[in-house]
């Protein structure tokens, strides 16, 4: 039954009854009063059971509306709803709480972790500011939590070196010297924890510098100590080579001769070990201007003998001349070796190409050989001290295994460096490139023989 029914049913009841009682109005009006206050306590009771807590269907009664009926489902849905807002309201905050409770667990641990570290570690958000940082850092740049975290890095530590890793790239090592309060030597790196987090590790090379410097002393006094006593060994060799010869004993001559070869490479090992703890040192070689086209020309006739030990021939070319600023004697040991090099690896009567050029990004000198080629696993490691790709054929050439080692460190000092492409049995072209910093171009020079 509807409402409109219920009503129009008890006003027609009201009307029928006060008729009979010869009082129709008052019949009406008494059924119009029943009814409001019906209606009343219809509402009276919804608000009563809604004020007691949540409200179960069983709250519904036979003799309520239609509309009060459909008033207290929406009351009942109401609270459904709340119940499960509120249970989802109190799982989400039981999640953030574990949430958080692991979060800190993980900081704490990120934490312990860091100041394990022995080395200093910083970690900087996305405007450079200092936000984190272990012990070690704290007793290197004498940091204070309550001063400095949350401050700008370049206002924190006012060194050139560091201050430039925050702007090179991601992974790469800056070495820094003399830093801090204890003044030691770093290699510093920097990535990225996320986007807004960088991590800077520091790790401590005071001891490794040290050693290394044992380490070219030792060698440098040691090569000095050998060269003497092998030099008169070397020269009684040559004096018994020549008696040999002269008393026609040919089986002593032969064997004079071996050993007097095994000395020569000796000696040629114990130079190259002095030029390369010269180049290690920190001494301050002189440098001049050097004219590429006049330097070539000069030490042609040098080279070009190295080469005719093999009837090899060398053939230099220019596509522009330059001017570059170095030390003349390393440059003259840059190129030799790499000549030698080309003519150890090559056979009988091959070509060597030498061919110079500058343009905006340096100067360059390329030497290319048709010889037998590197394999791609060795060119990285090739120019490491007394690394070999054919080790019977170096020994038996007289290799010293140094000769890229020396042109790695010379062109160190000259800011330079060197590229290698080679393919196997078809040759290879070293190719070395000086900084515009140290090249001035300069017209075509003569053409070279």
């Amino acid at each position: 039954m509807s409402d409109l029914f219920i009503s129009v049913s008890a006003l027609f009841l009201g009307a029928i009854l006060g008729w009979c009682a010869g009082e129709t109005s008052l019949g009406i009006g008494l059924a119009a009063f029943l009814l409001v206050g019906f209606y009343c306590f219809q509402l009276s009771y919804i608000a009563r059971v809604s004020k007691s807590g949540p409200v179960s269907k069983q709250a519904v009664k036979w003799w309520m509306s239609p509309s009060a009926k459909r008033l207290l489902s929406v009351v009942i849905d109401a609270y459904s709803s709340q119940e499960i807002l509120s249970k989802a309201v109190d799982r989400y905050r039981l999640r953030s709480r574990r949430r958080k409770i692991a979060l800190n667990g993980v900081i704490l641990e990120l934490r312990k972790v860091m100041e394990a570290f022995p080395d200093p570690i910083l970690i900087l958000d996305s405007e450079k500011r200092l936000i984190q940082w272990n012990r070690s850092a704290s007793r290197l740049f004498s940091f204070s939590h309550a001063l400095d975290r949350k401050q700008p890095i370049r206002s924190l530590i006012d060194d050139a070196a560091f201050l430039s890793l925050l702007d090179i790239e991601v992974g790469e090592n800056v070495e820094l010297s003399s830093i801090g309060m204890e003044h030691e030597s770093f290699f510093a790196r920097r990535s990225l924890l996320t986007e807004d987090r960088t991590l800077i590790q520091l790790q401590n090379i005071t001891r490794l510098r040290e050693l290394e410097v044992v380490r070219q002393n030792f060698v440098a006094n040691a090569s000095h100590e050998l060269r003497t006593p092998l030099t008169v060994v070397h020269g009684y060799l040559e004096t018994l080579i020549d008696h040999s010869l002269e008393a026609g004993d040919s089986d002593f001559q032969t064997l004079f001769q071996k050993m007097h070869f095994q000395t020569s490479r000796m000696k040629r090992i114990i130079e190259d070990m002095l030029l390369l703890s010269r180049l290690d040192s920190d001494y301050d070689p002189i440098e001049e201007e050097i004219d590429i086209c006049e330097f070539l020309n000069n030490i042609s006739d040098e080279i070009k003998a190295v080469a005719a030990t093999k009837n090899h021939s060398i053939q230099l070319k220019l596509d522009n001349n330059y001017v570059l600023r170095a030390n003349r004697e390393a440059l003259f040991s840059v190129v030799s070796n790499l000549v030698s090099n080309a003519v150890r690896y090559m056979d009988d009567s091959g070509e060597i190409v030498i061919n110079g050029w500058a343009n905006s990004d340096g100067g360059y000198l390329s030497f290319n050989d048709k010889g037998i080629g590197i394999e791609k696993r060795h060119i990285e490691k090739i120019s490491e001290r007394f690394y070999r790709v054919d080790v019977v054929r170096s020994r038996e050439s007289g290799g010293t295994g140094l000769g890229l080692a020396i042109v790695r460190h010379a062109l160190a000092g000259m800011e330079g460096d060197l590229s290698i492409t080679s393919l196997v049995g078809e040759g290879s072209t070293f190719t070395l490139r000086f900084p515009l910093s140290r090249v001035c171009i300069q017209p075509v020079g003569p053409s070279m023989p």
